[in-house]
This record gives structure tokens, C-alpha cells and sequence, in this order.
């Protein structure tokens, strides 16, 4: 399991933060009183952009972050609240070093992307115990 927790940790934060980024560009979209039926339509291909630009761009501090939180993060894995906050904080710093504080929509797909695949993590670590236990 300890390979398919850092494949994950690699591939799914470009996966995850291309939507949150999506979502962003969507809400301001609305904001300039772009149709939603326009945003649904661009919706895929944009999200292929996003996808397409993050991998590359991302690929170091993803592979960093799943070799911290599988070497760091194993460590504290009991501690949920400490795991969660461990990935949060690894997901800030990513989107920090890779776009500075230029684009607050970076910076908060960065946030929930580092809870959401730390959400992930933790889960397949209470899955291993749970299975070890029984």
C-alpha cells in the first residue's frame, strides 16, 4: 500500500487543484455575468487545460509533498487533525512556491487541495489498520 500512497500523493494533487482552480475561474465568470450555460460548455475543455498545464508545472512539488506525507505523515497518521494540517499546509506551500501570493485563487486551490488528498491519505491509512486489526 505504501506505493499506491505515493502514486497517489503524485498524481492527485494536479488532478484535484486543476478542479478547484476550474471552480474559481467559474465563480468569477459569474461575477462578470458570464452565462452559466457558457461555463458548462467550457467547463471540460477548460478543466483539460488546467489538467494538462498542472502536471508538468506541478510535478516536483507533488512528488516532494507525497514523500513528505508518506515519510512525515506516516509518523503522525494517528493524529488526524496533525495529518490533515501536515497536508494542508504542504498544499499552501506548493501553490506559494510555484505562484507566489499573486493569485488568491491559487493559493486557496492549494489549501483545499492539500486537505482534500490529505483527506484521501488518511483514509487509505485507516483502511490498512482496520484491515491489520482484523
Amino acid at each position: 500500500m505504501k506505493v499506491i500512497r505515493i502514486i497517489l500523493g503524485i498524481i492527485l494533487p494536479p488532478i484535484i487543484g486543476s478542479l478547484f482552480i476550474l471552480v474559481a475561474v467559474a465563480s468569477e465568470s459569474l461575477k462578470k455575468h458570464t452565462g452559466i450555460g457558457e461555463i458548462f460548455r467550457g467547463a471540460i475543455p477548460g478543466y483539460l487545460f488546467y489538467l494538462t498545464y498542472a502536471f508538468p508545472m506541478m510535478l516536483l512539488p507533488s512528488i516532494i509533498y507525497s514523500f513528505v506525507m508518506e515519510f512525515v505523515g506516516s509518523k503522525i497518521k494517528e493524529r488526524k487533525i496533525l495529518f490533515l494540517l501536515l497536508s494542508t499546509l504542504m498544499g499552501l506551500g506548493a501553490a506559494l512556491f510555484k505562484f507566489g501570493t499573486a493569485e488568491y485563487k491559487f493559493i486557496f486551490a492549494g489549501l483545499l487541495t492539500g486537505l482534500t488528498v490529505g483527506a484521501i491519505l488518511q483514509k487509505i491509512h485507516d483502511k490498512e489498520r482496520s484491515n491489520c486489526s482484523a
